[in-house]
C-alpha cells in the first residue's frame, strides 16, 4: 500500500514538473514537418510505416536482440538461481524495445543494449565449456574461431542487408568537398556571404565548412526552413516561389539533379508523374527559369550533378 502510494505522489509530482515527459516525444511537432520531413527520416519509420525502406535491416538488427528473449527467460527459470526478477526484468524490457522497434526503427539502438546483458553472459559461459572440453592442442585454434564468429555474427547481418545508396550525392564525400570548395572559391561568391537555399541536408555542411548562410536544416526545431524550402521545390507557379525568395531574402539556389538525392525530401511524392514533373524544383533542372533568377555557371566537377542561380537584385 504504502509503495502503490508512493509511486502514485512520484507521477503526479513528474507530470507536473515535466507535463510532456509521459507524451509522445513528437507530440509537440507541427504535423506537416511529421508528414513532410520526420516520415520520410528512417528512423522515424518502421516496419509497419507506410514509408518503410530499410525493412531488410531491421530484420538484421533483430536478429542480434531477439535472442536474448528465450536466452533471458532460461538464465531466469535455471535451477537455484538468485537473479530471476532481474532476469526476468531484463527479457520484459528487451520484449518491449523489440516491439517498440517495430513501430520506430530508433528503438533499435536500445533493444540491442538490453539484449547485450544476456547474449554477452551466456557468450561468457560458452566460452568456459569450450575451455573445459576443448583439448589442449585444439584450444588455441578453437577458441581463436569462437572470438572471430562472436565478433562477425553481429557484424554480417547488417553488412549483408544495409541499404545501397550509391549515386546519392548526401553520400558522396568527394563531391560534398567539391561542393564546399566551390563555394569557398568562386569569385561570386567568396567575397560576401550569401543566404543560400538548397537541400536541407547540405545545410549543416555549408554551415559548417563555408561562410554561407542557409535556410533549411535537418533539424524538427527548424521549422520555418523545412517548409519554406519544401514549399519552394515543390511550388506549382514561379509567384509562389519567388515570394519565399523574397521573404527570406534568399540570393543563391543550389539545386540537384533528382535522381542524385540531395532534395529527397523536396520532390512531390504524387502518384500523378505529370503533376509531380511540373514542380519548380524539375522545371528549374529542364532550364525553365524566370526572369528573377539567373542561372550561374559550375566547375566541370559540378556538372550534371547541381545546377546554382543567382536572385537578381
Amino acid at each position: 500500500m504504502i509503495a502503490t502510494t508512493g509511486a502514485i505522489v512520484c507521477f503526479l509530482f513528474m507530470l507536473d514538473l515535466f507535463p510532456f515527459f509521459f507524451k509522445n516525444p513528437l507530440s509537440d511537432i507541427s504535423p506537416a514537418i511529421k508528414l513532410i520531413y520526420l516520415n520520410q527520416t528512417n528512423e522515424f519509420t518502421g516496419l509497419f510505416s507506410g514509408n518503410n525502406i530499410h525493412q531488410k535491416l531491421s530484420y538484421a538488427f533483430w536478429a542480434m536482440t531477439l535472442p536474448a528473449v528465450p536466452l533471458g527467460i532460461s538464465l531466469a527459470f535455471r535451477k537455484h538461481t538468485k537473479k530471476r526478477q532481474a532476469w526476468l526484468f531484463i527479457t520484459f524490457i528487451s520484449i518491449a524495445y523489440i516491439f517498440l522497434s517495430a513501430l520506430m526503427y530508433r528503438m533499435i539502438a536500445y533493444a540491442m543494449l538490453c539484449a547485450l546483458i544476456p547474449i554477452s553472459y551466456g557468450i561468457s559461459h560458452f566460452y568456459i565449456f569450450i575451455k573445459n572440453n576443448t583439448g589442449r592442442s585444439y584450444y588455441r585454434f578453437v577458441r581463436t574461431c569462437f572470438i572471430l564468429i562472436c565478433c562477425y555474427a553481429f557484424v554480417a547481418p547488417n553488412m549483408l542487408f544495409s541499404s545501397k545508396d550509391q549515386g546519392y550525392l548526401v553520400y558522396d564525400k568527394k563531391f560534398l568537398s567539391q561542393i564546399c570548395q566551390y563555394l569557398n572559391n568562386d569569385q561570386l561568391l567568396k567575397n560576401t556571404p550569401k543566404r543560400i537555399l538548397t537541400s536541407i541536408y547540405l545545410g549543416p555542411l555549408l554551415l559548417c565548412k563555408t561562410h554561407h548562410e542557409v535556410i533549411g536544416t535537418p533539424s524538427h526545431r527548424n521549422t520555418s526552413g523545412i517548409l519554406d524550402t519544401y514549399h519552394f521545390m515543390n511550388a506549382k507557379k514561379q509567384d509562389d516561389a519567388h515570394m519565399i525568395v523574397q521573404q527570406r531574402g534568399i540570393q543563391v539556389i543550389i539545386i540537384g539533379r533528382p535522381e542524385c538525392g540531395i532534395c529527397d525530401y523536396f520532390i512531390d511524392i504524387s502518384n500523378n508523374a505529370e503533376e509531380s514533373d511540373n514542380i519548380f524544383h524539375h522545371q528549374l533542372w529542364k532550364g525553365n527559369i524566370p526572369a528573377w533568377l539567373q542561372a550561374y555557371p559550375t566547375p566541370k566537377s559540378l556538372e550534371g550533378k547541381i545546377k546554382v542561380f543567382k536572385v537578381k537584385e
